[in-house]
């Protein structure tokens, strides 16, 4: 048989390009191919978790659960149980930004405003904490930094106000002084300390 050099370039050619290739899939398999003896459907999985994304793990905290704990709270009381999700972050975030527990910040909102940001008391008490400007307006910025009839302001200053409280008498104690405009009140609980555990489900 006499060959051309044409014809001996076009094979040199092709049997380049399957070198090539063989050469390409065995050091693409290679990861899975130390074993010698793994059969093809064994391949076949290895390859597929091999190109299936690695989903990220999901790492659980309290700002995962905050707002799930603020939802549940809202749900058993009528005037609440519509709150929208962002205002629930809200109040979740708020919570977890002044160390005080969520749930207790989502209750207080319930008895003292039934989430009515513009609510109005009869002493002067404003929005969905309820905070006296006439007694904080020392320790924050009422005229200034913040506005009470809005809603992150006001749950930014009632939350801190009430995670002080607590962490100063405990639980009890300062959710009672909380209605008490942060004094010792005897005579202005009526039930309210009570209200806000049970709603929070705190001992």
């Amino acid at each position: 048989m006499n060959l051309k050099p044409a014809d001996f370039v076009v094979g040199l050619v092709i049997a380049t390009v399957i070198v090539a290739a063989t050469l390409g899939v065995t050091e693409y398999f290679s990861p899975i191919s130390h074993g010698g003896d793994l059969d093809m459907e064994a391949r076949q999985r290895v390859l597929l978790r091999q190109l299936t994304p690695r989903v990220p793990r999901l790492e659980f905290s309290p700002h995962h659960s905050a707002p799930i704990e603020v939802a549940r709270v809202f749900r058993r009381s009528q005037r609440c149980a519509e709150a929208d999700p962002e205002f629930i972050d809200l109040v979740a975030r708020e919570a977890l930004r002044a160390g005080i527990d969520p749930r207790m910040v989502a209750a207080t909102v319930v008895v003292e405003s039934g989430c009515n940001q513009y609510a109005i008391s009869s002493r002067g008490a404003v929005g969905y904490m309820q905070v006296v400007p006439r007694v904080w307006k020392d320790r924050y910025d009422i005229a200034g930094q913040y506005n009470l009839f809005n809603d992150r302001d006001n749950l930014r200053v009632g939350a801190a106000i009430l995670s002080e409280l607590v962490q100063t008498y405990g639980v009890r104690e300062g959710v009672r002084r909380y209605q008490g405009i942060g004094q010792d009140c005897p005579t202005c609980d009526r039930g309210y300390t009570t209200k806000i555990l049970t709603l929070a489900k705190l001992p």
